[in-house]
């Protein structure tokens, strides 16, 4: 039997590999999806070192505030490698 933190994570991970498989669909693009567990920063970081991203897009939208959202973003590139986009 799940834990209440284990549905949550379940049910969002779930949702999250929803998006972008609509993307792929209405736009023709190939998607790959990843949830992972952990500090974003450094999460996003390790994912695109993995998959050898040539560039990270990164929203501005989120469940936490504006600012927690900015300041993610900010440590992202202050810490990878890679180019980075935000929007």
């Amino acid at each position: 039997m799940l834990t209440g933190s284990e549905a949550i994570i379940d049910e969002l991970t779930e949702r999250a590999e929803e998006i972008p498989e609509d993307l792929q669909v209405r736009a023709d693009v190939d998607v790959t999806t990843s949830v992972r567990r952990g500090s974003p920063a450094s999460v996003i970081g390790s994912y695109a070192a993995e998959v050898d991203a040539d560039l990270l897009v990164l929203g501005h939208r989120g469940r936490e505030s504006a600012d927690e959202i900015r300041s993610t973003a900010e440590r992202v590139v202050r810490t990878v490698d890679r180019s980075v986009l935000t929007a």
